[in-house]
């Protein structure tokens, strides 16, 4: 799964480092967003509206809204390493969130479950 292979690799070292110092250096992370983040988002948004005219999607989803659903718990990981960031949990993170967004949510069987 290209969603998660990509930050668990050298691209997810390389954003990591931008994003930690684009924390000091606004002009840093502002380049970071306009160069790849802005690019992806549309890219993504562009896939959810199509998803929506085919009805695959609810009419009610907000594109913006799904794309952070998805994205921010990989970041998170990605930027505070508390737990695995790998295939496993990608397919959980987007089954459940595909699940919201669907017209007749599927029930899924990958559910992350941790253990005491």
């Amino acid at each position: 799964m290209v969603l998660i292979r990509l930050p668990t690799g050298f691209f997810g070292k390389v954003s990591a480092e931008i994003i930690a110092e684009g924390q000091g250096e606004p002009d840093v992370l502002r380049e970071y967003r306009e160069r790849y983040v802005l690019k992806r988002r549309a890219s993504s948004r562009d896939v959810i509206q199509r998803a929506k005219e085919d009805d695959d999607f609810r009419k009610d989803v907000d594109p913006e809204l799904l794309i952070d659903m998805i994205y921010a718990p990989i970041y998170y990981r990605l930027l505070v390493g508390h737990e695995k960031l790998d295939k496993r949990f990608g397919d959980a993170l987007v089954d459940r969130v595909m699940a919201g967004a669907r017209q007749s949510p599927l029930p899924s069987s990958r559910v992350i479950r941790h253990h005491a």
